[in-house]
């Protein structure tokens, strides 16, 4: 597990597992943060790696 995400006092905010294909876990709600216009950072983030592994599986079928 590794901190990658920490607040104004240094607590940590959001961690991930490195080794996994996607892990990411906040204490807060990036959902809140974001628009159509402007997602946030995270969800497009989550996106991106659905649709490669989506894609990837395509693949192998």
């Amino acid at each position: 597990m590794k901190v990658v995400g920490v607040d104004e006092a240094g607590e940590s905010r959001i961690i991930e597992l490195p080794k996994h294909r996607f892990f990411a876990a906040t204490s807060f709600v990036p959902q809140l943060a974001s628009t159509p216009e402007k997602p946030h950072e995270l969800i497009v983030a989550y996106l991106q790696a659905a649709r490669e592994f989506r894609m990837a599986r395509v693949k192998m079928a």
